[in-house]
């Protein structure tokens, strides 16, 4: 490379969509030394269209589900790939495949705390560098096992020039926003009542995203009598006019969340809005309880905080003007640009290299899908799903598919995900369907029906068939 030729960053993501992973890509390239580097996306599956227009007007340039031979071509000319890295079949299928000698920065946008959505040691493997973007994460012991020179902690940072002369003018009532994904894979389940349960006057909660829970939301607001409370929004782009109306941010995320730098957290704390939290996941890491938010145990915790912070203004004012402080001083992608850059820096001192591709073949014809997902987990939470691969005893396998069919709302999600990458694959359409029974019973019994006919021909699953019907 030609001496103060820009750098080729090269960003693979799953899918290039609306959020924190799309807003902290430009961040980085916004704060970046001018001229220092050129970034391009990959979007392993096709791009949004609203995404796509956003990360065009930042200067960068997209390629959308690209051919294979187009992408090795670009993977083979950058000079850096960033991997922009959670549980997905499709970022797992691009560790396992054979690709050109490359630099592999991965950034990681889960926590790795909880499966499904894990940080594998193959990922260890497969970067050069691996950075974490939670300060819990390299308490793991794969961060732990690993060379310190090829690890680092690097936190997702909000751009707050979007928020720049954001004003806050006074307000009728009490107003509790939330910005974020409408999932119960991250939100609390409990979200609509134990907001319900915060009995202070003209209180309003301004929610704002999508999310496939989004109309359960609505459904459980009207069941409950206080959907006159409650104004689903959906995405808002402009969040500084959100944030403007806020008294509190409540942010209750569930346990065994993914979340890590929590843009949205550190957005609202920018604007002078106390958030409210509960212990799990990234969020609990941003807030340090009674300084500039709180932290809660549980639902009652978090009504009785709110609820605390309308009767008394002058703590709700004090825990805001330390969010915003601690805001501008310790987060923000003025911070984490050049922080990757130096990273950038030092990867280049090494050579460009080959990974290893996977070649195991399944041990069982058809079970492909199955298998990678089984290796998404390297041992963390997949005891039940090889059960039901390989038991010989019909017994022991439909123990193991009883506790499948209780998995977490983020399992069953990344059980969907796969199956709906490998169609064709039994085991993935048994799964898919013991996770839909208490929620989709018709759809579950199709899974079911699908699953017979690819093969997965036993007495249970013919039993779990006839019960949907």
């Amino acid at each position: 490379m030609a001496a103060n030729q820009p750098l080729l960053i090269l960003h693979v993501i799953e899918q290039l969509t609306l959020g924190g992973p799309l807003n902290a890509i430009v961040g980085v390239v916004k704060y970046a030394t001018p001229g220092s580097a050129q970034h391009r996306i990959v979007s392993l599956l096709p791009a949004q269209r609203r995404a796509r227009e956003i990360a065009l007007e930042n200067g960068i340039a997209i390629l959308s589900a690209p051919e294979t031979e187009t992408f090795t071509g670009l993977l083979a000319s950058a000079d850096i790939v960033q991997l922009h890295f959670w549980n997905s079949p499709e970022i797992h299928q691009f560790l396992a495949a054979p690709w050109p000698a490359m630099r592999v920065l991965v950034w990681c946008h889960v926590n790795g705390a909880a499966p499904p959505h894990i940080l594998p040691r193959q990922l260890f493997e497969f970067g050069d560098v691996v950075v974490a973007t939670a300060p819990s994460s390299l308490g793991l012991p794969v961060f732990r096992a690993a060379d310190p020179e090829r690890v680092a902690l690097i936190p997702g940072g909000a751009d707050f020039a979007r928020l720049a002369g954001l004003q806050a003018p006074a307000h009728p009532g009490f107003n509790v926003g939330y910005i974020g994904r409408l999932d119960f894979c991250k939100l609390h389940d409990a979200f609509v009542a134990m907001s319900a349960a915060i009995n202070v006057p003209e209180i309003r909660f301004l929610v704002c995203g999508e999310g496939r829970d989004r109309a359960e939301l609505a459904r459980q607001a009207r069941a409950l009598g206080v959907s006159e409370r409650f104004s689903l929004s959906g995405f808002v782009e402009d969040i500084a006019s959100i944030l403007a109306q806020l008294d509190v941010f409540g942010y209750p995320l569930c346990a065994g969340n993914h979340a890590t730098g929590e843009l949205t957290i550190q957005e609202a704390m920018y604007a002078g809005v106390p958030p409210v939290v509960f212990p799990f996941g990234g969020a609990a890491e941003i807030v340090a309880n009674g300084r500039n938010g709180i932290i809660v145990q549980n639902a009652h915790e978090y009504s009785t905080a709110i609820t605390s912070l309308y009767y008394n203004p002058a703590e709700r004012k004090r825990l805001g003007a330390n969010a915003a402080q601690d805001a501008r001083t310790r987060f923000g992608a003025q911070r984490s640009g050049p922080a990757l850059e130096a990273v950038f820096e030092r990867m280049m001192a090494q050579p460009k290299r080959i990974r290893a591709s996977e070649t195991n073949d399944p041990p069982a014809c058809g079970t492909t899908g199955a298998w990678s997902l089984v290796r998404s987990l390297d041992s963390n939470g997949d005891a039940d799903f090889v059960t039901s691969l390989t038991a010989a005893r019909e017994e022991d396998a439909e123990a193991a598919e009883a506790r499948l069919a209780d998995a977490s709302p983020n399992m069953a999600d990344i059980v969907l995900q796969y199956r709906l990458r490998h169609p064709d694959d039994p085991h993935l359409r048994l799964w898919s369907g013991l996770v839909l029974k208490k929620r989709r019973n018709e759809i579950a019994t199709a899974e079911f029906k699908a699953s017979l006919a690819l093969g997965c021909d036993y007495p249970r699953v013919h039993r779990y068939f006839r019960e949907g019907l």
